[in-house]
């Protein structure tokens, strides 16, 4: 499905977002609205618009080891394996 072309007067976009770590459990989810203001076009049908969406997602990664919060980007990092697989040592 397509909105097509949105001439707009004004636009915003708001969410809150969280996240949880419990030793290697972790619990993030968003919620997202994108609002367009439409009046100045003359459109009768529907002058405001609003376009709304979420996720909520849980990790337990495999590796044993967590995934830390990097507060310089606001976003928990990939988990780096404390012991990584060595074909050399047979693991």
């Amino acid at each position: 499905m397509s909105t097509g072309l949105l001439t707009a007067r004004d636009a915003y976009e708001w969410g809150p977002e969280f996240g949880f770590r419990w030793r290697n459990f972790l619990l993030q989810g968003e919620c997202i609205q994108i609002g367009v203001d439409r009046s100045v076009t003359n459109s009768f049908d529907n002058p405001h618009l609003k376009f709304t969406g979420g996720y909520v997602e849980a990790a337990w990664p495999v590796i044993g080891e967590p995934r830390l919060y990097n507060p310089f980007l606001a976003a928990f990092d990939t988990p780096i394996p404390g012991h990584p697989l060595s074909q050399s040592r047979g693991d």
